[in-house]
């Protein structure tokens, strides 16, 4: 698993790759970072290795993105241009067609290797080389616009991984049985669902 790390401001780290059955507890940032992230693993993967929240600042809402190729736009481009040649009457040309077929065959090569990772909404980190489950769907503005998805602009980077050190935040002991709690309380309401009447 490829993590580009980002603090609960959305600010960039630095990146780490790391292997999800070892599930390292603290690893250090590559190429360029400064320092050690803190990986909370906690119920962070379900029994099919899928990510269930993120594991840097524990966020539940993640969304997907397909990340295309740096050369995707200039193909585009140039599929816009056949389509324009070929209003104007030029398509009958052999070498234009072929070059036209070129352009559709890249494209489809494109979209086969593009791949799909999985973004935090709250602090942006994002997480590659990992299998993403059928679940989680493209970015939404409604569940980006709650609460709970917004940047901490006041927080601070944390280098002990106990607190997290943004003013009135709760220790990271108290934000993991919260969640806990939060679980098992989830896990008690589909058990016993409300009989409709």
């Amino acid at each position: 698993m490829r993590i580009d790390v980002h603090d609960t401001n959305r600010k960039k780290r630095g990146r780490v790759t790391v292997d999800p059955t070892q599930r390292p507890p603290r690893t250090a940032l590559e190429e360029g970072g400064q320092g050690d992230v803190f990986l909370d693993w906690d119920g962070g993967l379900d029994d099919g290795g899928h990510l269930r929240k993120c594991l840097v600042c524990n966020n539940k809402a993640l969304f997907r993105v397909r990340t295309l190729p740096s050369v995707a736009p200039i193909l585009v481009i140039l599929a816009f241009a056949g389509v324009a040649i070929s209003i104007l009457g030029f398509a009958s040309n052999p070498f234009i067609l072929g070059l036209m077929g070129i352009v559709v065959i890249a494209e489809i090569i494109i979209l086969l290797i593009a791949r799909t990772k999985l973004v935090c909404y709250r602090c942006r980190t994002t997480y590659a080389e990992t299998p993403i489950a059928s679940y989680y769907h493209p970015y939404d503005p409604q569940t980006a616009a709650l609460p709970v998805n917004q940047p901490d602009s006041t927080a601070q980077v944390d280098t002990t991984g106990d607190t997290d050190t943004s003013g009135g935040q709760q220790p990271r002991r108290e934000r993991l049985a919260q969640m806990r709690i939060d679980s098992a309380e989830e896990a008690a309401r589909s058990n016993h669902p409300e009989s409709d009447s």
